[in-house]
């Protein structure tokens, strides 16, 4: 009586074909769970396989994120650290002045940064008149996908130390009255970014108004100010700071 002799592939192994004398184990990335497969299957997203002849894959670590199958290592599932800084030059100036807006992005790891998404909702006191963008590290790309005043840019995912520079220029609406500070805030999101600590800043920008003296007749006497700004009739105008009380003095 003949007596089968073929034998199924074992869990974690495989055999492609008709023929093969033994199986064959499933590659780093790949596993299979049962027996008697032609064939391995990746590692699902949020997982890895390490080891070659795997039946289960390894679920990454808790706050972490692997978006791609196949993963062979646990470094495929670190999280990233985005960081985000905003600044305005000049820190105080009048209405209708020029202003700048920087805003500064890196990740500092230690895994690469997935699905990078910035914002930066303008304030309506200020208008955006130019926008431009520079980046740092290889392969980065920035991409702006909303305008003012609610602007938004996705970026592509950023290696440790990867990041980029975004500036707006523009200046204060002309006809601000009031006072204070003109607060901005950027945003930084990555879908694997565990720490959010770093992922918001604000630049306050300090409103200015302009002290403006009017002589009156043809004297030869002169008016100073404390603080320090106007020598009238040299310089018979300054700007100060809202909220600055200043003491014009005549001699």
């Amino acid at each position: 009586t003949a007596t089968n002799q073929c034998v199924a592939a074992p869990p974690g192994y495989f055999t492609p074909g008709f023929g093969y004398t033994q199986p064959f184990a499933c590659n780093p990335g790949t596993y299979q769970p049962n027996g008697g497969q032609s064939a391995c299957l990746l590692a699902p997203v949020n997982t890895f396989v390490p080891a070659s002849g795997s039946v289960a894959p390894t679920p990454c670590p808790a706050g972490t994120y692997n978006p791609v199958q196949g993963a062979s290592s646990v470094t495929a599932c670190l999280s990233a650290n985005m960081g985000i800084t905003k600044t305005v030059a000049p820190a105080s100036a009048a209405a209708g002045a020029a202003i700048t807006y920087t805003i500064k992005f890196s990740n500092t790891g230690p895994g690469l940064a997935h699905s990078v998404v910035l914002s930066d909702r303008v304030p309506v006191s200020v208008t955006i008149t130019g926008v431009a963008s520079r980046t740092v590290g290889s392969g980065v790309v920035i991409m702006q996908t909303s305008g003012g005043p609610n602007f938004i840019w996705t970026v592509s995912d950023l290696a440790v130390g990867a990041g980029g520079v975004i500036t707006l220029t523009g200046a204060v609406n002309p006809a601000l009255t009031g006072g204070g500070l003109i607060t901005n805030t950027a945003a930084i999101t990555a879908s694997n970014d565990i720490t959010t600590s770093n992922n918001r800043d604000s630049a306050l920008l300090a409103l200015r108004h302009a002290l403006t003296v009017s002589l009156n007749g043809a004297g030869s006497g002169s008016v100073s100010s404390s603080p320090a700004g106007i020598t009238c009739g040299v310089d018979c105008s300054e700007s100060y700071l809202h909220g600055t009380v200043v003491t014009l003095t005549a001699t």
